[in-house]
């Protein structure tokens, strides 16, 4: 009986590897974008998943860096205090900034069971103070319904929002591609009831 010296083996073992993976590298396809929307309903939908997944790297990614975030008392925050803010709710810690009710708890979960637009999406009016002056820009006005659950109950949004979106390109894999950023979200309705908190005043106990 013909013995294969181990040596002999292990060379050829590494060998079938290295040429193995040398054809995986010619032929593996270019890692896909889950955010890179190319539409602005597209967009929309990565905004709930993100929420849901509680992903703040996917969250980041549909934001534009102009982005801006307005509350109901006339107060806004940029990018990159968006970028904190939804960190810190994502965390799961409870709130930096507590309000006088019963509960101090992370949140444990996102569910959004509303995000219904009202009318179409519209080009965002030349006298907007942020964004009139950026091409392309839209607007829509959605109803939402959003449950944050954390250990002591949940807190619900019922309210409406005003979100704004803006076409831009990008260079990936060597090619020009257009998608849609998150340019703005704007609190612009009452908080359907008292025991409800308004988009404003979550954001405001994750500062």
């Amino acid at each position: 009986m013909k013995l294969v010296r181990p040596f002999s083996l292990f060379f050829t073992l590494a060998l079938m590897f290295v040429l193995i993976g040398c054809s995986d590298d010619t032929t593996k396809p270019a890692p896909v974008i889950d955010t890179q929307a190319e539409t602005v309903e597209e967009l929309m939908a990565f905004f709930v998943a993100s929420y849901a997944d509680m992903d703040g790297a996917k969250y980041r990614d549909l934001l534009d860096s102009r982005f801006r975030f307005f509350y109901t008392d006339g107060e806004d925050h940029d990018y990159d205090a968006e970028q904190r803010i939804i960190g810190n709710i994502f965390s799961g810690n409870p709130p930096t900034n507590p309000p006088p009710y019963s509960w101090h708890q992370g949140i444990r979960s996102i569910e959004f069971d509303m995000l219904r637009i009202q009318g179409a999406w519209a080009p965002v009016d030349v006298a907007h103070a942020d964004f009139g002056s950026i091409p392309g820009a839209m607007r829509g006005y959605f109803e939402i319904f959003v449950i944050f659950h954390h250990d002591a109950g949940t807190i619900t949004i019922s309210s409406g929002q005003l979100f704004y979106a803006v076409p831009v390109e990008r260079l990936v894999g060597g090619a020009t591609i257009t998608e849609w950023k998150l340019l703005g979200q704007e609190d612009v309705a009452v908080k359907a009831s008292d025991e409800d908190l308004s988009w404003s005043e979550l954001k405001s106990l994750f500062r």
